[in-house]
């Protein structure tokens, strides 16, 4: 019975509601900002890390389920739980994270390197990275990376100071730069789908 009750809480009602026949009532339940960080392996992307600040009741919500010893803290084997238990659900919505390479999307079938954090005790702070099967030159091929929910069940925002990192790249020989937000129509809902990051590098 917990394990149902933490599965549909923690991401099954999203998927509920993207089978409904009306999304009328479509708002976000979580809200989560994101810092994402280009990781590089020479001159070619290899991955995508994420850093996911959850806002602070669904914070609390995660630590009730999840921290079983009650210390505010995320242990590895509660790290572990959560991972075991959620993970299923995270995967059928591709971690809500939208990689485009010459403007095809690549499947997000899997993560790496997940860690979950309690930050000042309030907010749970989830690390994952997500590898490319084969890095990209992104000075031949035009990279995006946006991460959002398109049934707007979770809401993401950047980063305010700092959204995006490179790193594993030569100094100075890429940047990135913010496209404009897509204005998604969801339900008879006009929502604002986070600004897509677009990589740029000296070459291209």
């Amino acid at each position: 019975m917990a394990l149902l009750r933490r599965s549909f809480l923690l991401l099954l009602v999203p998927a509920l509601l993207a089978g409904a026949p009306s999304l009328a009532l479509a708002h976000p339940h979580v809200w989560i900002t994101n810092l994402t960080t280009l990781l590089f392996r020479g001159d070619k992307l290899a991955g995508v890390r994420l850093e996911w600040t959850f806002d602070e009741l669904f914070s609390d919500t995660l630590l009730r389920e999840f921290d079983e010893n009650k210390n505010r803290k995320l242990d590895p084997e509660e790290i572990k739980l959560i991972q075991t238990e959620t993970f299923p659900y995270l995967k059928k919505f591709q971690f809500f994270t939208h990689i485009l390479l010459d403007g095809k999307k690549v499947p997000v079938n899997e993560v790496h390197d997940f860690s979950a954090a309690v930050i000042d005790k309030a907010t749970v702070r989830y690390r994952l990275t997500v590898r490319l099967l084969t890095p990209v030159d992104p000075r031949r091929t035009p990279v995006t990376v946006n991460v959002f929910d398109d049934s707007y069940y979770v809401d993401f925002v950047h980063e305010k100071k700092d959204p995006v990192r490179i790193e594993g790249a030569r100094a100075g020989a890429c940047t990135y730069r913010m496209g404009k937000s897509i204005l998604s129509v969801i339900s008879g809902w006009n929502m604002l789908v986070p600004t897509p990051i677009h990589l740029e590098c000296a070459g291209r």
